[in-house]
């Protein structure tokens, strides 16, 4: 494991946080819906798991607050 459990960030209206596995933005764009990435199966981030992946939406949602 790394020094971090988590790494955070964000910019105006969005939020970030991953956990090196996954990656989980919140607020960002126009819908400012929430989106996923695997980041071991989805390096380049171009596919959104987030409607299929609840759980992990929920754990890292939870870091954010």
């Amino acid at each position: 494991r790394s020094l971090r459990d988590y790494v955070l960030s964000g910019l105006g209206d969005w939020r970030m946080v991953s956990d090196g596995r996954y990656k989980l933005v919140t607020g960002y764009g126009e819908t400012g819906q929430d989106m996923l990435f695997d980041l071991e199966a989805d390096p380049l981030e171009n596919e959104d798991i987030a409607g299929n992946a609840a759980s992990e939406v929920k754990r890292l949602g939870a870091v954010l607050l």
